[in-house]
């Protein structure tokens, strides 16, 4: 198994919440994405993570991500980072499921300090029950992607498309993806040789780049484009 492929056979359960629900669609030894459905008018808790980075995606509805003295608005394919530390809960602003992808790094959904909650979990850890999927259920599953090669699966409105450093470094064309979610490895800066960027950050398309032209991507680089 190549670095940073992922392990992970499609998920048979989802867990619950008061907001919706959430699943998990990839994991690697240095990051985990999770999907998120949250129904018309419903919120997620005020909290952060201690330890982990989180880089939040619209997929498809619109979102109101509060943060502790800002508010964002983001629509389909819009995207924030959020370090560790930092307070925020998303808010669906639509009239239908919106959907929202979460990938956090290092893996670990106990990393949870809950500000405030409108549905009392305050003072509660991290769900830990869980229900199966119905057979004919659609869901996404990131795992079924091959690396190496401009391998695409749809879900929804989306395209989902694995990307590696061969594919950076030979100059291959991105296709019509918008943002990028790191799943290992990062850029190399030549003078000093340190790494920056990684799993768990989202690129704009803009992002990756214009980082491409300046910076060479690790060897261990590997990302999914999404439009």
């Amino acid at each position: 198994m190549r670095t940073g492929e992922s392990a992970l056979v499609e998920s048979k359960v989802y867990v619950p919440k008061p907001w919706g629900r959430e699943y998990i669609v990839y994991e690697n030894e240095y990051c985990a994405i999770w999907l998120l459905e949250l129904n018309p008018g419903a919120e997620t808790s005020f909290h952060c993570h201690s330890k982990k980075s989180t880089g939040l995606i619209c997929l498809e509805g619109s979102i109101e991500l509060r943060l502790l003295n800002h508010t964002h608005y983001i629509g389909p394919l819009g995207k924030i980072n959020i370090h560790p530390g930092r307070f925020h809960s998303s808010r669906n602003t639509s009239n239908v499921t919106s959907y929202m992808l979460e990938i956090e790094s290092p893996v670990n959904k106990c990393d949870l300090i809950r500000w405030d909650d409108k549905n009392g979990r305050v003072n509660s850890m991290y769900e830990s029950n869980n229900l199966p999927f119905q057979n004919d259920e659609p869901r996404l599953d990131l795992s079924s992607l091959v690396w190496g090669q401009l391998s695409k699966i749809r879900f929804n409105a989306n395209t989902f498309s694995m990307i590696d450093n061969q594919l950076l470094a030979s100059r291959s064309p991105l296709g019509s993806a918008r943002v990028f979610p790191v799943l290992s490895g990062g850029f190399i800066d030549e003078l000093s040789q340190q790494k920056f960027l990684g799993p768990g950050d989202v690129l704009s398309r803009n992002d990756l780049t214009s980082l491409v032209e300046r910076f060479q991507p690790s060897k261990d680089f590997q990302c999914i484009g999404i439009d």
